[in-house]
């Protein structure tokens, strides 16, 4: 493939894009980001040289990118299976978000989620290993310091802290020990745990009965208390609510936000009011709030969906219907509310549509994944071409390309000169200067250049 390549950017080092279709199509833009775009057999292989990065596809396959900025690499193979990103300093790998494995400076971590967990450091009471049920242990996982297991579920311990939790067989029989802690419970029937200046909490016929008081060493500790379903009760300093026969009725005030918000066979009506929130749902027929300066409205859930918020100094607008048939999102900015905005469209699965509002435009036909997968880079350059029949691109204002079927048709049109492509067999180029036609790149031709006409018969000019 490199070879082929490289014979055809020697014959077309002068131009900004060769069709030989299926074999090669060649693309170097005099403007915009790309540098050069290689593909061979229509989209199932592709180079790519960007001015941050360079990209070798093989679709639907695998996937090489070299960071030129930060002197990273990234491989992906049959994504997301398989995923590897090197750095400098170390390495990881992940399989299916389920294997995994690093080595970041010096430290080394393997997991194979659920039967082994390892890590090594330079300090021996960071390191672990784990071989799961059998024996182990894991440092930082499910929210705890350290989990640790023999023949599982017949013995299990965690620890938070200096308070150890001693499951056997877990979840049923449980003890909890340590400093100013303690605690037992049979599970589901009773338990009691506590641990002084923090917490106390005691449950029977869980999880329909309990009490539980937290931050015991404020001057205003929390309470939580439920006979479920009928009645729950909660009081902190930043929030108070009470629950009668949930879901029928509940009222809830945030205390640390002066919001009070009353709710009726939730979540079907819920009344909020609030210095800067407010809430007005009857669902599915309407539902309007505002939290954080979000602006979110839904007539007949989930058919529409309309939504505004400000971020990163930009006034962002969205519109939805059916959450993913039709997904519509502008930004404008706030101190420059003349600029043009920028704007993306997804007609799901027709096509897909982007405005950056500096001048660059694309519109891609099919694209059934681009609404599911907006900010992932590796389905982007690995799937979405692959549905790609139609493709329009303007990199700068004026200066458009066309291309159907995977580059077999191809039209490029700028503010002077024009040129259209059928693969290799037909092509016609017009500018300023010169006219030219051509029959199976130059087997006939026909060319006319500062009023000079030439023939081209068996690529010979004549």
């Amino acid at each position: 493939m490199a070879s082929l390549i490289s014979f055809f950017l020697m014959r077309t080092a002068l131009a900004e894009w060769e069709n030989y279709w299926p074999l090669l199509v060649l693309e170097k833009p005099e403007c915009g980001p790309l540098v050069c775009k290689e593909n061979v057999m229509g989209p199932l292989f592709e180079r790519v040289y960007t001015e941050k990065a360079y990209y070798n596809v093989v679709r639907p396959i695998a996937m090489y990118k070299k960071d030129l900025m930060w002197n990273e690499e990234f491989n992906y193979f049959l994504y997301p299976l398989f995923s590897q990103h090197k750095f400098e300093g170390g390495w990881s790998w992940n399989f299916f978000n389920m294997w995994m494995g690093s080595r970041v400076c010096g430290e080394e971590k393997l997991t194979l989620f659920p039967f082994f967990f390892f890590k090594k450091t330079s300090d021996p009471c960071t390191s672990y290993s784990g071989f799961f049920p059998i024996v182990g242990t894991v440092q930082n996982f499910l929210g705890k310091d350290a989990v640790s297991w023999l023949a599982f579920p017949f013995y299990l311990r965690t620890q938070k802290q200096c308070t150890v939790r001693h499951a056997m067989p877990w979840p049923f029989l449980q003890l909890q020990m340590g400093p100013g802690s303690g605690g037992s419970a049979i599970w589901p029937l009773i338990g009691t745990f506590w641990r002084e200046g923090d917490y106390r909490y005691t449950y029977l016929l869980w999880p329909l009965i309990y009490e539980r008081y937290d931050h015991l060493s404020s001057p205003c500790p929390s309470v939580r208390r439920a006979f479920l379903p009928f009645f729950a009760y909660e009081d902190s300093h930043k929030r108070f609510a009470v629950s009668v026969l949930w879901p029928f009725f509940s009222h809830i005030e945030m205390r640390n936000r002066n919001y009070v918000e009353d709710q009726f066979l939730w979540p079907f009506i819920v009344q909020g009011r609030g210095d800067n929130e407010y809430v007005n749902r009857f669902a599915p027929f309407y539902t309007h709030s505002i939290r954080r300066g979000h602006d979110k409205k839904w007539f007949m859930w989930p058919f529409v969906k309309v939504q505004h918020r400000e971020e990163c100094g930009l006034c962002v607008s969205q519109q939805q219907f059916l959450y993913f048939l039709f997904w519509r999102q502008s930004q404008q900015s706030i101190e420059n509310p003349s600029c043009p905005p920028a704007e993306k469209v997804h007609v799901w699965p027709l096509l897909s549509y982007w405005d950056n509002g500096a001048g660059q435009k694309q519109l891609q036909f099919f694209s059934p994944l681009e609404v599911f997968f907006p900010t992932n880079e590796a389905v982007r350059m690995l799937y979405s071409p692959l549905f790609s029949i139609m493709r329009f691109e303007q990199r700068v204002p004026g200066h458009t390309r066309a291309s159907f079927l995977f580059d077999l048709i191809a039209v490029e049109t700028t503010p002077t000169s024009s040129r259209f492509s059928l693969g290799p067999l037909f092509e016609v180029e017009n500018d300023e200067c010169k006219s030219e036609v051509q029959i199976l790149k130059g087997f006939l031709g026909f060319k006319k250049e500062n009023g000079k006409k030439s023939l081209k018969i068996l690529w010979m000019s004549l």
